[in-house]
C-alpha cells in the first residue's frame, strides 16, 4: 500500500513525518499491529505492507503536523492512497455551566471543509476538557469545527480561521442539554438561504403529547437560519416533530416525521429546500368514473423518514380537473379515486414542478373468472396488488365470475385471496388487452390443484399458533402470507409451479422470539405437500455498535442483517434491522442457524457501508463507519422500477461485498435523491472503496440473487471503478 503526502499549507519536509496505519475493529479476527513508514523524502510516498479484509486508519504524526484521518477497507486491489497535512494550531473555548451528568475528561470532535475552501477530509479528532476549558487541535486552514457533548446539543464553530503561530480564543459556550435538531434552508437551486424563519412543532403520530413534551416545544422559539442555512433548535424533549421554514422571498417549505431521542442529535439528512407554494390542476381524462361520477383525488406527501402520510382528499369538477391548493416544496403521490374508492390512477409529483399535469387513464372494461384446478372459486381479486397504485378490485362469485374496469390495457400483476379454499396468491404477468370494437376483454385466471400444507411445532412438538407464516415464490417473484391455525396447522391452495420457499417466525411459550429454519420445495402443476413440518427455535441476540475512524460512538445510525445459514442459504428474504443507540450500541434477533451475514450501516452522520461478518458464538460486532464518502452515478437504459420483475435489475458490490438495490434507492431517497423518472441512480454518501456495478437481465439470474444473495459476485461484464471521498464515480449500464 503506497500512501502519499501533500501539504495543505506551508511546506513540510517528508523527513519530519512517520505514517501509521491502525487496524480498525473487525469482529472475530485478532488484529494486527500497527504499521508505520516514513516518507520517501523526493516522491513524498510511504510504502507499507498491509493485511487485507480489515478496515485500517491511515494518518501523519510529526512535530507540529496536523493529519487528515482517512478509513480503508482493504478487500481489493489498491495501488495508493492519499493524505493532506497542515501545520498544526489549537482553538479553545471554555463551557457554560451545565445541570447534566458530569462530563468526561475529552470531547469528540468533527472537523470539515467551510464551503468554498480547499478541502479538508471530514475527521473526528478528541478534544480534552480541564476546569471546563476545550482544547482542539486543528488545522491552520479554514474549518467548520462541530464539538459533540454528551447528552447536550452539539456545538457549532463555522468558518474559523487558527492561526498557525498562536490558538484562538472561540470565547464561551452554553450548554443545552436535551435533545437538538440541526439542518439546512436552501433555495430550489440548492443555494443557502440566511435568516429563513424556521418553526418547530408536536407531531401526534409516535408521540403522546405529555405536559413534558408540549413544554419543551414551547421553550423552542422561533429559529433563523444563519448565512450558510443553518439552524439548530435545543433542550427537546424524546418525540416526533415538524418543521416549518418560511422565507418572504423564496417561500416556504416543511418536513414531518422528525424524531427525536432523549439527550441525541437529529440532523436533517438534506436541506429544506424553499419555494414558494404552489397549486397544482390535475386534467383526468375520462373527465367521470366509469359509472359517471366525478373523480376524487387523495393527496398524500412523503415525510421526512420515507413514508406517505395522509395530506388531503378532493373532488374533481365536472371537466375532470383537480385542483391541489397550495403544496409546499416537497413530493407528493396523488391517487386518482372512482365512486367506490379505488385509485385506478396515480402519479407523482414534485413541488416546485409543472403546474398542470395530465393524467390519461386508458380504461378497459374486462370480464373474467377463476378457477382453481378444474373448479370455480369465489375469491377477491386486486388487479395492481392489494397495496399497489394503481389498483382495480373484483369480486368473484360462487361461479368463478367477475367483471369490471382495469385503468391501462398490458401486463398485471394480480393479488388473489379465497380464505374459504386456503388460496392467497400473487400472480405476475396477467396480461390485459383491449378487444377491436366495444367488446370487454376476456381474462381467465387458472391456479393449479397444488397443495402444501403442514404445521408450525416448537421444539418439544406442541404447536405454535401465534406464527407469522410468509410464503416466497420463484419465478414469480411473489410474497403471500398463510394463516396459522390454533393448531399450527397451515394449508395453501393454488401455488403455481416453480420453487417454493416457507419462513415462519413467532414467540415461545416462555416470551423469546423464535423462528424455524426457511423450507425450501420443488412445486409441479399437480404437486401436493400435506405433511410439511416448521420447528421454531429461540432466536439468539446479536449485539454490536457502530463507532466511526477515530472510535467515537455514532447515534441513530441504521443497522441491516441479512444473515445467512453456514452453506449461504439465506434465512430470511427480510432484512432485520434497528437502530443504534446513544452509545452506539444496538442489538438484533438472530436466527439459531445464523453463521454468516452482510451488514449494512448508515446514518447517524456516516456513509452507506456494507461488510461480510461471522455471526457464530456470541461475539459482540464493532462496526467501523466511515463520515465522509462520495456519490455514485449509474446510467440505465430505462427508469428503474424495482416493481417490474421483467425489468433488467442494477446490482452494486462494495469491495466485493452485496449491496441490495433496493436499499440503496432507499438511501437515496433518504438524502433527497429521487429517481424520478430520469434513467439514472444516484447514490449520494456511498462509502469510499471499489465499486463494481452490473446488470441482471434474466429470471435465472435474480433466482440467484434472491436465494443464494451470499454466493453472489461480480462477473467481467460488470462496470468497475474506485469511489473516493468527496469524489464521483459514474458507471453506465446501458
Amino acid at each position: 500500500m503506497t500512501i502519499l503526502v501533500q501539504s495543505g499549507g506551508a511546506p513540510i519536509s517528508p523527513d519530519a513525518l512517520r505514517i501509521v496505519a491502525s487496524p480498525a475493529s473487525i469482529p472475530g479476527e485478532g488484529l494486527p499491529d500497527s504499521q508505520g513508514a516514513t516518507p520517501d523524502p523526493e516522491t513524498g510516498a510511504a510504502i507499507l505492507r498491509l493485511r487485507r479484509g480489515l478496515v485500517w486508519q491511515f494518518a501523519a504524526s510529526g512535530p507540529g503536523i496536523w493529519s487528515e484521518r482517512e478509513l480503508l477497507l482493504l478487500d481489493a486491489e489498491r495501488a495508493e492512497a492519499r493524505l493532506t497535512v497542515y501545520p498544526r494550531t489549537r482553538a479553545r473555548f471554555r463551557l457554560g455551566p451545565t445541570a447534566a451528568a458530569p462530563l468526561p475528561a475529552s470531547l469528540r470532535a468533527r472537523v470539515e471543509s467551510p464551503p468554498g475552501s480547499p478541502r479538508v477530509a471530514l475527521t473526528s479528532i478528541s478534544c480534552p476538557l480541564a476546569e471546563r476549558v476545550v482544547t482542539c487541535e486543528l488545522p491552520a486552514t479554514p474549518v467548520d469545527l462541530v464539538v459533540e457533548v454528551p447528552g447536550h446539543a452539539s456545538l457549532y464553530f463555522h468558518g474559523i480561521v487558527p492561526p498557525a503561530s498562536e490558538g484562538l480564543d472561540l470565547g464561551v459556550r452554553e450548554l443545552h442539554p436535551g435533545g437538538s435538531v440541526v439542518g439546512r434552508i436552501v433555495d430550489a437551486g440548492g443555494r443557502p438561504i440566511d435568516r429563513a424563519s424556521v418553526r418547530l412543532s408536536p407531531e401526534r403520530s409516535g408521540s403522546a403529547l405529555t405536559r413534558e413534551f408540549v413544554a419543551a416545544f414551547r421553550a423552542a422559539p422561533e429559529v433563523r437560519s444563519g448565512p450558510r442555512g443553518f439552524f439548530q433548535f435545543v433542550r427537546l424533549a424524546p418525540g416526533d416533530y415538524r418543521l416549518d421554514a418560511t422565507s418572504e422571498r423564496q417561500g416556504s417549505a416543511a418536513r414531518s416525521g422528525i424524531e427525536v431521542l432523549d439527550g441525541a442529535e437529529q440532523a436533517l439528512p438534506s436541506p429544506l429546500a424553499l419555494a414558494p407554494p404552489q397549486n397544482v390542476e390535475l386534467q383526468v381524462t375520462p373527465a367521470r368514473t366509469p359509472g359517471g361520477a366525478r373523480w376524487g383525488v387523495e393527496l398524500m406527501r412523503f415525510d421526512a423518514a420515507g413514508s406517505l402520510q395522509h395530506l388531503r382528499q378532493i373532488e374533481a369538477d365536472d371537466g375532470g380537473v383537480a385542483r391541489t391548493g397550495e403544496l409546499t416544496v416537497g413530493r407528493y403521490v396523488a391517487a386518482v379515486l372512482d365512486d367506490e374508492g379505488q385509485a385506478l390512477g396515480g402519479l407523482d409529483l414534485e413541488v416546485p414542478g409543472p403546474p398542470l399535469v395530465d393524467v390519461v387513464l386508458d380504461l378497459v372494461e374486462i370480464v373474467g373468472s377463476i378457477r382453481l384446478g378444474d373448479e370455480p372459486i369465489a375469491a377477491e381479486l386486486a388487479f395492481g396488488g392489494w397495496t399497489g397504485l394503481p389498483i382495480a378490485r373484483f369480486s368473484a362469485d360462487e361461479a368463478g365470475q367477475f367483471a369490471g374496469v382495469v385503468p391501462r390495457p398490458g401486463v398485471w400483476r394480480v393479488d388473489v385471496r379465497a380464505p374459504e379454499v386456503g388460496v392467497e396468491r400473487r400472480l405476475e404477468g396477467v396480461r390485459v388487452d383491449r378487444q377491436v370494437g366495444s367488446e370487454p376483454s376476456r381474462v381467465e385466471i387458472e391456479l393449479p390443484g397444488t397443495l402444501v400444507a403442514g404445521r408450525v411445532i416448537d421444539e418439544q412438538g406442541r404447536p405454535a399458533p401465534a406464527t407469522m407464516l410468509t410464503a416466497f415464490q420463484l419465478p414469480e417473484g411473489a410474497f403471500f402470507p398463510a394463516e396459522v391455525d390454533d393448531e399450527g396447522r397451515f394449508r395453501m391452495r393454488g401455488v403455481g409451479p416453480g420453487t417454493l420457499r416457507i419462513e415462519a417466525s413467532g414467540v415461545l411459550r416462555d416470551g423469546r422470539p423464535a423462528d424455524a429454519d426457511p423450507l425450501r420445495i420443488e412445486l409441479a402443476e399437480d404437486s401436493r405437500f400435506e405433511h410439511l413440518e416448521l420447528v421454531l427455535r429461540g432466536k439468539r441476540t446479536l449485539r454490536g455498535r457502530v463507532v466511526d475512524g477515530a472510535g467515537s460512538a455514532v447515534v441513530r445510525a441504521s443497522v441491516e442483517l441479512a444473515a445467512f445459514r453456514s452453506d449461504g442459504f439465506p434465512l430470511s428474504v427480510f432484512l432485520d434491522d434497528t437502530l443504534t443507540g446513544p452509545q452506539g450500541e444496538f442489538e438484533l434477533s438472530l436466527s439459531a442457524e445464523a453463521a454468516q451475514g452482510i451488514v449494512t450501516t448508515r446514518g447517524g452522520g456516516t456513509t452507506l457501508r456494507a461488510r461480510r461478518v461471522a455471526l457464530a458464538g456470541d461475539a459482540t460486532l464493532q462496526l467501523a463507519a466511515e463520515r465522509a464518502g462520495g456519490e455514485l452515478r449509474l446510467a440505465l437504459a430505462a427508469p428503474l422500477d424495482l416493481r417490474d420483475r421483467s425489468a433488467p435489475l442494477p446490482v452494486v458490490f462494495q469491495d466485493g461485498v452485496l449491496l441490495f438495490t433496493g436499499l440503496l434507492v432507499s438511501w437515496a431517497n433518504e438524502r433527497g435523491v429521487s429517481p424520478g423518472q430520469e434513467a439514472i441512480l444516484i447514490v449520494p454518501d456511498l462509502a469510499p472503496g471499489e465499486i463494481a456495478a452490473c446488470l441482471l437481465t434474466s429470471a435465472a439470474e435474480r433466482a440467484v440473487l434472491e436465494f443464494a444473495p451470499a454466493s453472489f459476485a461480480p462477473g467481467p461484464e460488470c462496470e468497475r471503478g474506485y469511489l473516493a471521498s468527496g469524489g464521483v464515480l459514474e458507471l453506465d449500464l446501458r
